[in-house]
């Protein structure tokens, strides 16, 4: 009998249980009762339309300006204290600024969208995109958005063309071809510009839907480092003209016989070793020429022709006499064919040490 009981009683409690529960879930279904929502993601006071983060489809340039509003929509004033895109293919204007609630700051952005792949693997379209970022003053967050569009190209050609030593005398020995392919089959036309004009360019067809361009520096230029740029602008078959694009072109104007290396970095030696460098003059015009003489200037610093040569390769040599810094020179007197003469200076660096 009272094991009876007890098996009853369980059954009971059970029941009980079970009606409690849905009880419950009832009540919380009919008074709202169930658990609260997670709170809403607070959104930044600076916005920009999203109509406006997406340039859509332009032609590839190294200068494409796109406009961009940012309003305030809080109820505090924000201060920028930098505004910058997440690369060096952006410029923002202004940076700076300060906005007071519901009022709104044009930002004129502009864009390089040339292509950094090599010649032989350029898209003829390409996606882009890049981040805006603005820092605010007591805000420990910054505020991101998200620039897209899309980019077609229009031709393919090198980066940038460096024309290396360049001589006074003959610049044109320092000609190069800068190749150009169409990436799109309605270009009928290239139009080149130098600019500035202290190189020359000249144009010629190629193949199929090729070019080359003839780049030279032009002649009196002043010795030193000079930077110039090729702007090609492609012309369609209806006669549009597309965004121009620049390849930058540097050289550095110098006397025609040059040395190589440049400079000699010996390093660091220890005092009583013999550091031991090859010069080889050559002309960049590939004109005849003879040296003088030559000289070495610094402690412990020769110079001199090396055997079984003609004259344009010497061998300077460093004796290590003391645990210093050693700068020197060596110095060559060079006499061209036509009886012009001038020095050519190899500076010398190193230093000595002792072993403990």
């Amino acid at each position: 009998m009272r094991k009876t009981q007890v098996i009853l009683l369980f059954v009971v409690a059970g029941c009980a249980a079970v009606v409690a529960g849905t009880l419950a879930a009832r009540w919380s279904s009919w008074f709202g009762t169930q658990s609260a929502p997670p709170p809403p993601v607070a959104q930044p006071d600076l916005v920009i339309d999203p109509q406006y983060l997406n340039f859509g489809e332009v032609w590839e340039t190294d200068q494409f300006e796109w406009t961009l509003t940012v309003e305030n929509r809080g109820s505090d004033t924000s201060t920028v204290t930098g505004l910058h895109g997440s690369c060096t293919c952006m410029s923002v204007t202004p940076s700076q600024f300060t906005l007071p609630p519901g009022q709104k700051q044009h930002v004129q952005v502009v864009l390089n969208l040339r292509s950094r792949s090599s010649q032989t693997d350029v898209p003829t379209q390409d996606d882009f995109a890049a981040s805006l970022q603005a820092n605010l003053r007591g805000k420990e967050k910054p505020v991101y958005w998200e620039l897209r569009g899309r980019i077609r190209r229009s031709i393919s050609t090198l980066d940038r063309i460096d024309l290396g030593s360049v001589s006074h005398r003959s610049p044109s020995a320092a000609t190069q071809l800068l190749p150009v392919r169409s990436l799109s089959g309605s270009i009928s036309s290239l139009e080149v510009k130098p600019s500035p004009p202290i190189i020359r360019t000249e144009l010629s067809r190629g193949t199929g839907d090729s070019f080359q361009i003839t780049v030279l520096p032009v002649t009196g230029l002043a010795k030193g480092k000079h930077e110039s740029a090729v702007i090609l602008t492609p012309v369609q078959e209806n006669g549009e003209r597309l965004p121009s694009i620049k390849v930058p072109v540097t050289f550095e104007v110098g006397e025609e016989v040059q040395a190589t290396p440049q400079v000699i970095q010996f390093g660091g030696r220890e005092v009583g070793q013999e550091a031991r460098e090859a010069l080889t003059l050559r002309s960049l015009g590939g004109l005849s020429f003879h040296v003088k003489s030559v000289r070495a200037e610094g402690n412990g610093l020769t110079v001199s022709p090396m055997e079984q040569d003609s004259g344009s390769i010497y061998e300077a040599v460093w004796r290590v006499t003391s645990n210093e810094p050693f700068e020197g020179r060596v110095i060559f007197d060079v006499v061209l064919a036509d009886g012009d003469s001038f020095e050519v200076s190899v500076p010398v660096r190193g230093r000595g040490y002792r072993n403990p």
